[in-house]
């Protein structure tokens, strides 16, 4: 009977605690979700509506930080590349993390490189700095995009430049 009781005591507890995480979960990916619809809204990008799509919403990302020229900087390791060619690096993560051994190494390197230069771009223009006096911060995002979300929270009521 002490043994039925206990599992079904863990049963419970197991539950609870795995809907606790769902729910915070859900609110999370809500939240992220309107915060990149709200900043693609302002930076009066056609296809807002990507946010709520988890790959795209990054695909979505990397369109609104390139320059007019077509080009994307990564701050990190100081290059230009295309664009065209940035908005693919949430396809390229999941390529990259089925490589064994280092794959999810290799995941994380480019999400903290990609998302970080994203986040670089926005704060730089939001806050009309330099890239160079934002990019710590930027990178730090692209590492843990809980601050990134955060700051885009501070940024929804004001203009985009562009």
């Amino acid at each position: 009977m002490i043994t039925l009781f206990i599992t079904l005591l863990a049963g419970i507890t197991s539950l609870m605690v795995g809907l606790i995480c769902g729910v915070f979960a859900l609110a999370w990916y809500v939240w992220q979700s309107l915060e990149l619809y709200w900043l693609y809204q302002m930076c009066n990008y056609r296809n807002a509506w990507m946010a709520w799509i988890p790959i795209l919403r990054y695909y979505a990302l990397a369109e609104v930080t390139g320059d007019a020229a077509g080009m994307t900087r990564l701050y990190l390791i100081g290059q230009d590349i295309s664009t065209d060619l940035f908005r693919f690096w949430p396809i390229l993560t999941l390529v990259v993390s089925r490589i064994s051994n280092i794959g999810g190494i290799l995941e994380t390197l480019l999400t903290i490189l990609c998302l970080g230069s994203s986040f670089t771009t926005i704060y730089s223009k939001f806050e009309n700095r330099s890239p160079d006096e934002v990019k710590v911060l930027g990178y730090l995002s692209g590492w843990i995009p809980l601050i990134g979300i955060i700051k885009l929270t501070q940024y929804k009521h004001r203009q985009m430049f562009y």
